[in-house]
C-alpha cells in the first residue's frame, strides 16, 4: 500500500498533505510540500474528537491552493471523518458528505459508527462543542 500511495503522491501534484492521522507510519514524498500536518488519532468508538474541527478547517484552507491528501492507516474512518467534516464546512450536508465519500472512496467509509454519528449530529457550519468548557 505504501508503494501505491507514494506513486499517487508523485503523480497527483499534491501541494499540501495531512501527513497522517496514523503517525506510526511515514510515507516518502518525492516532491516538496507546501504544508504538512501530523495528528495522532485512533480508530476507536471512544476516540476524543476535539481535533477534528481544526484539522478539517486546515484541510479546507489548503484546498484553496491545490489538491490535499488526507490519510490514515486504511483510509476508511479517521481520514473519512476529517474529509467529511471539511466537506460539511464547505457547504455539504452530513448526508451528502458521507454519501460522497462512500461513492468515491469505499462503501466501507465511516464504518466506525461513532464517527458517523458525530457527523450526523452536526449542522454544516456548527463547530464541534468544546468538552469540559468553563464558559
Amino acid at each position: 500500500m505504501a508503494g501505491r500511495l507514494r506513486a499517487r503522491l508523485d503523480t497527483a501534484q499534491v501541494h499540501q498533505t495531512l501527513g497522517s492521522l496514523y503517525p506510526w507510519e511515514r510515507f516518502t514524498v518525492r516532491h516538496e510540500l507546501d504544508s504538512v500536518l501530523v495528528a495522532r488519532m485512533y480508530d476507536s468508538e471512544d476516540q476524543a474528537l476535539e481535533q477534528v474541527e481544526a484539522i478539517a478547517r486546515w484541510v479546507n484552507a489548503c484546498r484553496e491552493t491545490g489538491p490535499v491528501l488526507v490519510h490514515c492507516q486504511a483510509g476508511l474512518n479517521r481520514s473519512s471523518l476529517v474529509v467529511a467534516r471539511a466537506l460539511m464546512l464547505a457547504g455539504k450536508s452530513a448526508d451528502d458528505a458521507i454519501s460522497t465519500l462512500r461513492e468515491k472512496r469505499s462503501p466501507a467509509c465511516l464504518c466506525n459508527h461513532a464517527f458517523e454519528e458525530y457527523l450526523r449530529a452536526l449542522t454544516t457550519e456548527q463547530p464541534m462543542p468544546a468538552e469540559d468548557s468553563d464558559e
